[in-house]
């Protein structure tokens, strides 16, 4: 087994294991199953590794005296790996993947995984720490690299790509218009070319993982439903197979709004913020914007120091950790220079949340509404902070 820090290509290693797993399908299944159920983690766990998998409701840790919840947990002595069911079943497969990625490559015998709270793909760039390390490592990242090729392997990933858009990839060979026309996503409608043309890169490829087939008649699931993995992870894993290199070449740089929450409500967050975006409202979430090893409490705190208006999402999961910290700080901002901090309560959230004290005289904009409609309430509040004025609604 390579140790730590031995110069090992995490995607062939993925592949490879796959290989493996292609090869003893018969001692594996009764009938030949689906190549998508072969990437499932937990076979080469059980298969390959002879490791039990136990998921379990969470799993608690202590950091720096601030109670939190890590994803998953390897256990080399006892062969078993235990994942988390609190952040639901997609960072769970993930967790796996990344873990089997650990057992091939790296040596240590006890390391966790972190969820998709301050990560920058929500799922990739770096959920994960060694134990006894403070700072993502590399071996964390090529676990996440290994995790990614393993769930989303370019040799199933192109030819399902095809067969949801009649084409070979999305370049800037392809027109906005007909983008526009192939992109139909199950929430909001049609996406309008003009729409398209101020988003980056990164904003596509989400649009393309959560998009439903160009034709009806080959399926009605997207990639990341085909995959099963967050929208996030499969659009990072769509660039880095270029079968997404449409986009801005600039993005924008400057963002309008922060936004706190629990990493466990990130589904909700993400919906609210990828509304914001397709209104040319440009949201700052941890764990989008992070880049790979950053120590991510300073980019926060320097954020939160520079930003215009804040909005604090309070959802069925309550605050805790890092999100209470956050707290704290824009409590301080609010009072230094008069930071707007809007409270936001998520879809799901039952009863009336408890708002901390220097929120409770603040209009709360409640996404369990649906008139008035609470994302323009948002907007418009985010407006009254912002340095120019806003567009028209260009989504249909």
């Amino acid at each position: 087994m390579p140790k730590a820090g031995s110069t090992v290509d995490p995607r062939e290693r993925a592949r490879k294991i796959l290989r493996k797993v292609y090869r003893r399908w018969r001692s594996i299944w009764e009938h030949r199953p689906d190549p998508l159920d072969m990437l499932d983690p937990e076979i080469a766990l059980r298969h390959l590794h002879g490791y039990t998998v136990e998921w379990v409701p969470e799993i608690p840790v202590e950091r720096r005296g601030v109670k939190d919840k890590v994803a998953g947990l390897l256990d080399r002595r006892a062969r078993k790996i235990l994942i988390s069911s609190f952040f639901g079943p997609l960072v769970g497969r993930f967790t796996l993947a990344h873990e089997l990625g650990h057992l091939e490559m790296h040596s240590e015998h006890v390391l966790y995984r972190d969820p998709p709270r301050a990560c920058p793909t929500g799922e990739r760039n770096p959920p994960g720490q060694v134990a006894t390390d403070d700072l993502w490592s590399s071996e964390e990242r090529e676990a996440d690299q290994f995790a990614a090729e393993y769930l989303m392997p370019r040799r199933q990933l192109e030819p399902r790509f095809r067969r949801q858009f009649g084409m070979d990839r999305f370049d800037t060979n392809l027109t906005f218009e007909e983008l526009a026309n192939r992109l139909h996503l199950s929430i909001d409608g049609r996406v309008r070319a003009s729409d398209l043309e101020k988003m980056d890169r990164r904003t596509i490829s989400r649009l393309v993982a959560r998009s439903l087939p160009f034709s009806a008649e080959t399926g009605d699931r997207s990639l990341a439903q085909l995959f099963r993995v967050s929208h996030e992870a499969m659009a990072i894993q769509l660039e880095d197979h270029d079968l997404v290199t449409i986009g801005s070449r600039k993005p924008r740089q400057r963002f309008d709004v922060f936004v706190s929450y629990n990493s466990n409500d990130l589904e909700s967050v993400s919906n609210i913020a990828d509304g914001l975006e397709r209104r040319e409202v440009l949201p700052w979430l941890a764990g989008r914007e992070l880049d790979p090893g950053e120590v991510w409490q300073k980019t926060v705190a320097s954020m939160i120091k520079s930003i215009d208006c804040a909005v604090f999402c309070l959802g069925p999961h309550g605050v805790e950790g890092w999100q209470e910290m956050e707290l704290h700080a824009l409590n301080e901002q609010r009072a230094q220079r008069n930071l707007r901090v809007i409270p936001v309560i998520l879809p799901g959230t039952v009863g009336e949340p408890e708002l901390p004290l220097f929120l409770k005289s603040v209009q709360i904009v409640d996404f369990r509404r649906t008139e008035p409609d609470p994302l323009e309430l948002l907007i418009k509040s985010i407006s009254a902070r912002r340095r120019e004025p806003l567009p028209a609604v260009t989504v249909s």
